[in-house]
């Protein structure tokens, strides 16, 4: 998820295309771009791919990284997920420039050896194979996060595990944790919670189809004088109110933001994702984390740390447990790309 962070002190001077910023942070990381700062850059471009996408603003992406490509491996990775995310505007042979550069102009041998560009052009059909030949071949970032040394073996309730196959997601067990009884929380109601060995941290899982979200929204924006509203920003706010109905907390009292787009796609194969923190109003007075994480059409993943003792949060050495259990849910298979290099 910190991918893009050592790019920052790259040399480059990319101009961006000037678009009216939708967030401070945009026009921060705007500003950095245009003053010559590659992370500035490739920050931008997911923000312009993820918040509040429209037309000119992914033309603006897919351009802008087309330039980062050239400086960077990373860069030259991004590219190809941009421009191979929205087929309907990036064109065949930009899809295709993308994996070329990868190859060529980065030096990549698995993106040579795969011949991601002949695949995204001739054969759509065979390009699931390139993310595990990617990983093989020296591309981490196609690589499934890292599982935990030790492989931990548990038995899954039959409607977790049902659930799971239906929104097409997966779970490993962390190590040093044990499975607990489902919370019974009238305001957070999992299909399966785990508890650290020292009782420090819960994990609460839900699995969510909102399909039905979905539909209302479409068939609102089909009718005369029907307030429409977009779902993305529809399931933004749910998760924005369940925090706060969980934690019993106003939503001043919130922290919420939004993964970066790509390393969400890469670590959890969502198409995009959101982080919340708060203090819970409740007995004990817990740190909540709500992590959401979200795959096209309307499947939603919530992840609910319940940090007991706050100092479980900032111990070092990444061997936390919030560090152990931040991949134990994701999606199956990488996001769909128009049938390219990670369908």
């Amino acid at each position: 998820m910190f991918a893009f962070l050592f790019l920052a002190c790259a040399p480059h001077r990319p101009p961006s295309a000037g678009a009216a910023a939708t967030s401070p942070g945009e026009a921060e990381q705007r500003a950095s771009c245009d003053a010559g700062d590659l992370g500035g850059c490739m920050q931008l471009v997911a923000m312009l791919e993820g918040e509040a996408p429209s037309p000119a603003r992914i033309r603006e992406a897919i351009d802008l990284s087309s330039r980062a490509a050239l400086q960077h491996p990373v860069a030259a990775q991004a590219a190809v997920l941009v421009a191979n995310t929205h087929p309907d505007i990036a064109t065949p042979e930009e899809r295709a420039a993308a994996w070329r550069r990868l190859c060529q102009d980065q030096e990549f041998p698995a993106a040579c050896a795969v011949g991601g560009w002949e695949l995204a052009l001739e054969r759509p059909e065979d390009a699931r194979a390139l993310w595990a030949t990617g990983c093989e071949l020296g591309l981490p970032h196609l690589c499934a996060p890292a599982s935990p040394t030790d492989v931990v073996s548990v038995t899954l309730p039959p409607a977790f595990t049902r659930r799971l196959e239906e929104l097409g997601a997966s779970f490993h067990m962390p190590v040093g944790f044990d499975v607990i009884p489902t919370p019974d929380n009238p305001r957070f109601q999992p299909e399966f919670a785990i508890r650290s060995d020292d009782g420090r941290v819960e994990v609460w899982y839900a699995l969510r189809d909102d399909s039905q979200f979905m539909d209302t929204s479409d068939e609102c924006q089909d009718k005369p004088g029907c307030v429409s509203a977009d779902f993305l920003r529809i399931e933004q706010s749910m998760a924005w109110a369940m925090l706060g109905n969980v934690a019993q907390i106003p939503p001043d009292k919130m922290v919420m933001g939004a993964f970066p787009a790509l390393p969400v796609r890469l670590e959890f194969n969502a198409h995009w994702g959101l982080s919340g923190s708060t203090v819970a109003d409740w007995p004990g007075r817990p740190a909540l984390t709500l992590n959401v994480l979200h795959r096209d059409p309307a499947a939603n993943l919530y992840v609910l740390f319940v940090f007991h003792d706050i100092t479980a949060i900032t111990e070092s050495g990444g061997n936390d447990a919030q560090t152990r259990a931040f991949h134990s849910l994701r999606f199956t298979e990488p996001v769909g790309l128009g049938g390219t290099w990670l369908q």
